[in-house]
């Protein structure tokens, strides 16, 4: 199919494009390069080859399938419910040339999208004879709208020139991506400073398990956001950039599993309640969010965490690990009053390291009342070398951390 203005619009039920091809003979784009409005239902357009400047696939009929087509220059806006999108591919400075596009825009319930290799630029191209050209601003999976529910991405191995996959703030359903690659190219350096952004809505759930999260420039962070009941659970990933929960969130996210592998870029939990467990940091991350809940973290490779007091401690922030070996510094006895709260049933573990000295765990003194600690015997406990002693949180008002 060779098109000058548009490409195929499909007005019927069951419509097939098996192979071929269709072609823009302009040079400029587009407004659709297929157009399946609300009858066409279950359409199916496989192994095409789409070879077009810039152009959405507009998919309005419900049940439809596009699978193992080579998408060059286009997009697929989905505005209809149970879409199937598997197997395309479009590489590395075809899929969305010189254009601002979604690559896989979600606007309707239900749909999938697994095995797509969608490549967006990774240099900047330009051509006298193209009206769009200038470096594009491409977003992998965009989630939109009230209906978009029930979304499930597989492993896709998707880049992106801004963000390789995003949420908008008016999605507010359940979505799933269970592994595969999303990797921001940086080409176009959006102002939030991301590679995936995350802004979901009041109520929205978000499962991610066993993905890579990727970015060229690594301070581009994944960012958890959004409204304060949206939730988010990412379980099994390589994060090989940077990654934040931002305080807005109040909603209990969890985060476990996973590996959070460059030693370079941090990771920040400025969110409430937060479920941080079983993780590999390979830098200890920053945990300024209200009553997390932690377990079982390590920081490069330990489970233990080293600290030389200078001082005696109110209202210590605690760090990722469960263990905390403390040394004194010259010939000092020095006290903690109190840990940063947080949520109920989080555990520390106080040793102390030091050859002579003593370290105090203080029985509810000096720090905040929520962060004070309730000591079981009624009075400090002191830890000379080599003793040591566990607190659990309790969440309570006047004392936080209950153990001898």
């Amino acid at each position: 199919v060779n098109v000058g203005v548009d490409g195929l619009r499909v007005r019927s039920a069951n419509f097939e494009m098996i192979g071929g091809s269709v072609h823009n003979l302009h040079d400029y784009r587009l407004t659709t390069w297929i157009s399946l409005d609300a009858f066409a239902k279950n359409a199916k357009v496989q192994g095409v080859t789409v070879n077009v400047h810039g152009t959405t696939g507009s998919i309005g009929g419900a049940g439809s399938v596009f699978d193992g087509n080579i998408i060059r220059n286009g997009t697929l806006q989905v505005t209809a419910a149970n879409v199937t999108i598997t197997g395309n591919n479009g590489t590395t400075n075809d899929w969305v040339r010189n254009v601002t596009q979604r690559y896989i825009d979600v606007q309707n319930a239900n749909c999938l999208a697994a095995g797509n290799t969608l490549n967006g630029e990774s240099t900047v191209t330009t051509a006298a004879s193209n009206t769009n050209d200038g470096t594009s601003s491409t977003t992998g999976i965009y989630l939109t709208g009230a209906s978009s529910t029930g979304f499930v991405a597989g492993p896709n191995q998707i880049s992106a020139t801004a963000n390789a996959i995003e949420a908008h703030s008016s999605f507010v359903g359940t979505a799933t991506f269970s592994g595969g690659r999303y990797y921001s190219t940086d080409l176009v350096h959006n102002s939030n400073n991301e590679s995936c952004r995350f802004a979901a809505g009041n109520g929205a759930n978000i499962t991610i398990q066993g993905v890579t999260f990727d970015a060229l420039t690594k301070s581009d962070e994944v960012w958890f956001g959004g409204t304060s009941s949206a939730k988010y659970t990412v379980k099994n990933c390589e994060v090989l950039c940077e990654m934040e929960f931002d305080a807005a969130l109040t909603t209990a996210s969890t985060v476990e599993g996973n590996n959070f592998a460059d030693g370079t870029q941090a990771v920040d939990f400025a969110d409430a309640g937060t479920r941080i467990i079983n993780n590999d940091f390979a830098l200890a991350p920053t945990l300024t969010g209200a009553l997390l809940y932690t377990r079982d973290n390590r920081v490069a490779g330990s489970a233990i965490t080293s600290v030389a007091l200078a001082a005696n401690q109110d209202n210590y922030a605690w760090p990722i690990t469960d263990t905390v070996v403390f040394t004194t510094t010259g010939t000092n006895n020095y006290a903690i009053t109190g840990v940063v709260a947080r949520a109920p049933g989080s555990i520390i573990n106080v040793v102390n390291g030091d050859a002579a000295d003593n370290v105090t765990i203080s029985h509810d003194v000096t720090s905040t009342d929520a962060n004070r600690f309730n000591v079981n015997v009624g009075s400090d406990a002191v830890y000379g070398p080599d003793d040591d002693g566990s607190y659990i949180a309790t969440g309570g008002v006047n004392t936080g951390w209950s153990g001898n």
